[in-house]
């Protein structure tokens, strides 16, 4: 057998580091178990299954969830629980709208429905499920908990929610639109009303600082977040107003603990003979050099960008076709403690895969999802 090069041998180092493996799905069995603790309508592996969520265990990436909707009825979801990669797995139907976030050890939280007509902790075996009850005076999330929020956006509230089934709210500003956090380290959102805010804790919600963008600009300008992990600046993206679409204008960046935000804007990229000014994008995340990646299109072109100092550079994967169309996002952007230098990434591909890297669309893997 031949000797694998360095370069083969360090990517291999790098993934296993961040569990994000190469999986062929051919090799799993034909036929596999399936439990479902309600009668499930829709069949996950049927081509009008489309993929919405992904959700992992930090640091043990063969336990993960992921949210499926059929293309012909909006009204529920399913979840497909895993604790082996998917080579068996638990069927679960929930409401649409139900958003799932990890709590380690296989188990899940999840807050039912777009209206939160419940909380629950689930696994992929029914005996780690739980009934939840949010019960008690608000407390920052503690070490081990799952951040939910529930509210209609711009009145939304945090539930930190445990493995054995306690919950409890979690102080947050008024006014938020969007949330997430991962962990007590850095919990982040934005406020639409009147100048877009920035908020953001990095001790769980005990206390919260913020910052006002837009100053200079239309105020009704769209904005996205771009995850970040405590220790990495904040970044916003900036796109025009108006727009079905999120036409990316700008770069908001601040230092990791908070400061004066400096607003970048973002150039046209050269074409052949021409300047491609439309800009699109579905997301973001921090790569290893500190420097913001995005999936974007470009004028015709979609993939993959590096921004440095207002400058899109086209960054060149072993897989082309997996960030080479426009709808592609990414589904799923951990970062923090156990993760690889930057960031490890999970994008939607062809209907029904995800494809997952870790040195910033350089090489990517196929990713299991059912």
């Amino acid at each position: 057998m031949a000797a694998r090069s360095p370069l083969v041998l360090l990517v291999a180092l790098v993934l296993l580091a961040a569990g994000c493996t190469a999986e062929r799905p051919a090799s799993r069995p034909a036929s596999r178990p399936v439990e479902a603790a309600v009668d499930v309508g829709l069949d996950v592996d049927a081509p009008e299954a489309s993929l919405l969520a992904l959700v992992v265990t930090p640091g043990a990436v063969e336990r993960r969830v992921s949210v499926w909707q059929s293309r012909t009825d909006d009204g529920a979801w399913v979840l497909a629980l895993s604790d082996d990669g998917f080579a068996t797995r638990r069927l679960l139907e929930v409401p649409a709208g139900t958003e799932v976030a990890a709590l380690g050890a296989g188990r899940y939280a999840l807050r039912e429905g777009w209206d939160a007509t419940g909380f629950r902790v689930v696994g992929a075996a029914p005996g780690a499920d739980r009934t939840v009850r949010v019960a008690g005076p608000p407390a920052p999330l503690g070490a081990g908990e799952a951040l939910l929020s529930r509210g209609e956006p711009g009145r939304l509230r945090l539930v930190g929610v445990a493995a054995d089934g306690r919950a409890h709210p979690v102080p947050a500003p008024r006014g938020l639109h969007e949330v997430s956090g991962a962990g007590t380290d850095r919990i982040a959102g934005l406020a639409f009303a009147g100048r877009k805010t920035y908020h953001w804790s990095e001790d769980g919600g005990a206390t919260w600082r913020r910052s006002r963008l837009g100053r200079g600009t239309s105020p009704t300008f769209l904005a996205r977040r771009v995850p970040t992990a405590s220790g990495q600046p904040h970044v916003v993206l900036e796109g025009s107003d108006g727009a079905t679409l999120f036409p990316f204008v700008a770069l908001w960046r601040a230092p990791a603990r908070g400061g004066p935000w400096t607003r970048t804007p973002i150039a046209p990229v050269p074409g052949r003979g021409r300047r491609d000014g439309h800009v699109t994008t579905t997301g973001g995340w921090m790569g290893a050099d500190g420097e913001v990646r995005v999936l974007a299109s470009v004028g015709p072109r979609s993939g993959m960008w590096r921004v440095a100092g207002g400058r899109l550079d086209r960054v060149r994967g072993d897989r082309p076709r997996v960030v080479g169309v426009p709808e592609v996002s990414p589904l799923l952007v951990e970062t923090g403690a156990g993760v690889a230098p930057g960031a490890a990434v999970w994008v939607g591909g062809a209907p029904g895969e995800a494809w997952c890297t870790v040195d910033d669309g350089r090489h990517w893997t196929r990713f299991a999802t059912r």
